[in-house]
């Protein structure tokens, strides 16, 4: 009897059948779908023997095989939920949304990058329609590489892409930072500098802001005190936007000079700030000046130039250091004296009252 089902070609086609399904679709072990093929086949040799079968026993082979799709996919795929970030123009905020995404155990990171990315751009309110090229992970970093359609963006837009994307995917726990490439060529500032990594203390908010509103700071200025070789602390109010550093204002104020009577200028007037940048307590500071500019500072002295910014932009608490570069270079020294390739570190000694 049994000869006779098995050399049928329709019995062999339904556990063939089987056996593909189970195997490659639901991803059963072999030996399981071996097992569920002869068990299927028993059935219907039954069934064409006119045997009776019991409810129980269908409801077996069902449940069998339900458990089995189910034991294969809560095995091989877990589901975590993830942070979504994007920034909300209505009510000009950065907002979360935590959704639900399954891997694989074994999923390679590059893997879950792609999908994160895929869920923000279908969350993001803009009509940002811009989208990377090519993402790709190494030694915890995320290179996102974008065309040069990227550049057609307004400064907003691009901000507030780069925000959502460094939000977004250093959230993930094995990303440290996120940089970025236009033209396969690294992300730039206005200054021509190279942005680098990024991570979420690089995003200031009031940046991202397309309406920035504009208050009132107070800050702490230090300017040579007149015939002293001592710098004397001025405070000053001034009117900042805040989608601007507090560091440029401070040294456009150092340029502009004192405002009390008896003190001097440290900075030469014609003193260019080229580039300045905070980041891991290090402000990085890139100025010009014309020849001029270098006999008026070999006069006074090169020690109140560099310490009167220094003084000035550690009043800011995040601030502990300071580096110098002249036109975008190092350099020995300003005017023949003090060596600039070194981080300065707010100095007292040079402060008396007034």
């Amino acid at each position: 009897m049994l000869y006779k089902y098995l050399s049928n070609k329709f019995s062999w086609v339904c556990v063939l059948l089987i056996l593909i399904v189970a195997y490659v679709v639901i991803g059963i072990n072999i030996f399981t779908c071996i097992s569920l093929a002869i068990l299927l086949l028993i059935v219907r040799i039954m069934s064409e023997e006119k045997i009776r079968i019991s409810n129980k026993f269908i409801a077996v082979v069902a449940l069998t095989l339900i458990t089995a799709a189910c034991s294969r996919l809560s095995i091989n795929e877990n589901t975590d939920m993830y942070n979504i970030y994007y920034f909300n123009q209505t009510d000009n905020s950065m907002t979360v949304e935590s959704i639900a995404l399954g891997f694989a155990e074994d999923a390679i990171g590059e893997v879950i990058l792609y999908s994160i990315v895929e869920q923000l751009y279908n969350r993001i309110i803009s009509n940002i329609s811009v989208v990377p090229i090519n993402l790709h992970l190494r030694n915890n970093v995320a290179s996102v590489a974008f065309g040069d359609n990227y550049l057609e963006l307004t400064a907003t837009e691009q901000i507030l892409l780069r925000a959502s994307l460094i939000y977004t995917l250093t959230d993930l726990d094995f990303i440290e930072g996120v940089e970025f490439f236009i033209d396969a060529q690294p992300l730039t500032n206005n200054y021509g500098v190279t942005v680098g990594v990024m991570d979420k203390e690089d995003i200031i908010f009031a940046g991202i802001n397309p309406n920035p509103t504009t208050n009132y700071q107070n800050i702490t200025l230090y300017f040579r005190k007149e015939g002293t070789n001592a710098l004397v602390a001025e405070n000053r109010e001034i009117q900042v936007n805040k989608d601007v550093p507090l560091e440029q204002y401070i040294l456009e104020e150092l340029v502009r000079g004192p405002m009390q009577s008896g003190l001097e200028a440290t900075l030469p007037q014609t003193t260019t700030i080229n580039y300045i940048e905070t980041k891991e307590n290090v402000c990085q500071v890139d100025l010009s000046y014309n020849r001029q500019a270098k006999e008026i500072l070999a006069e006074y002295g090169e020690e109140l130039f560099v310490y009167s910014i220094v003084n000035s932009l550690t009043e800011i608490w995040t601030i502990q250091k300071v580096g110098f570069l002249i036109n975008g270079e190092k350099q020995d020294y300003v005017a023949g004296s003090m060596d600039l390739n070194v981080l300065f570190e707010r100095n007292e000694n040079v402060i008396t009252s007034k």
